[in-house]
């Protein structure tokens, strides 16, 4: 008891002008008194701790992490763009680039200016951002649906038994592929409309709409590491499409042409990041 009463009494605390060694700081959550002011509160200690380790150290005690299940890839990315407004470590569409950028014929913000597209046939695909549904005046059901790809977004509007018949392919986080045409409306022939017809599944229609990949090399570039790195990457990734080589001398006057009947290949995102990787290369589609 007496070593306890001269700790105490041996106690004191320093006055705000002596020499120190760091400042610590407990920071406000939601478990605290802060928690009616903790928006506000927040960007004051934000400002004393700018203030604070411009000149010394800083310890900050927070609360403990609360365990809680891991995001899936797409909540992950999906909260990454609603805090700082854009995908920075990837972008949800990435497994299904190959499809937007090479068999789609139109990207979302090309529907925004309909004239060029008058009486074409569209082929789209995307990710579903947004779905607002409700009844017109004379009770028939609407939806709107918003896909994005990577140029922006476009929103597709349906009433009565059409919404009926694909709404449940408008669901927020769906990767769709759409088939359509740009016409004139119905009852305005003189404004034209985006007209939906067909819609599959992006993780369903991938691997059957790309039937071959054709990869162009320069003879030059064709060495050994090559080789290996294209090997592994068949071996790792099987499919169903067909794989040629083009292989041209530098004047590209003279060419070989190369195709597996034994080996097939699933088109990607890791098989398209490598070709795209190597500067030496191009590929086609189909």
């Amino acid at each position: 008891m007496a070593n306890y009463k001269n700790s105490i009494n041996d106690f004191r605390l320093p006055a705000e002008w002596e020499q120190q060694s760091g400042i610590q700081l407990t920071w406000p959550h939601a478990n605290t008194d802060w928690k009616p002011y903790l928006e506000d509160i927040t960007k004051v200690f934000v400002d004393m701790a700018k203030v604070i380790t411009s000149e010394e150290l800083l310890v900050v005690a927070t609360p403990e992490i609360v365990s809680a299940s891991q995001w899936g890839d797409l909540e992950k990315l999906n909260r990454e763009r609603e805090l700082v407004g854009i995908y920075l470590s990837a972008h949800p569409l990435d497994e299904y680039s190959v499809i937007l950028e090479n068999v789609c014929n139109v990207t979302m913000l090309e529907l925004s200016n309909l004239t060029p597209l008058q009486g074409r046939d569209l082929v789209m695909g995307g990710i579903v951002t947004n779905v607002r549904e409700g009844q017109t005046k004379t009770g028939k059901p609407y939806g709107i649906a918003k896909v994005e790809d990577y140029s922006g977004s476009y929103e597709f509007a349906f009433f009565g038994s059409e919404w009926i018949e694909k709404r449940n392919f408008f669901m927020v986080g769906m990767f769709l592929f759409l088939k359509g045409k740009c016409q004139p409306r119905q009852w305005k022939q003189d404004e034209w409309e985006v007209k939906v017809g067909n819609i599959e599944l992006l993780p369903e229609v991938k691997d059957k709409l790309i039937d071959k990949i054709t990869i162009n090399a320069p003879l030059s570039s064709v060495d050994d590491e090559m080789i290996t790195d294209l090997l592994s990457i068949v071996k790792e990734h099987p499919g169903r499409a067909e794989l040629c080589f083009v292989v041209k001398d530098e004047d590209g006057e003279m060419h070989v042409s190369l195709s597996s009947k034994t080996i097939h290949i699933e088109v990607e995102k890791t098989v398209m990041s490598y070709i795209k990787s190597q500067p030496q290369l191009s590929f086609k589609i189909n």
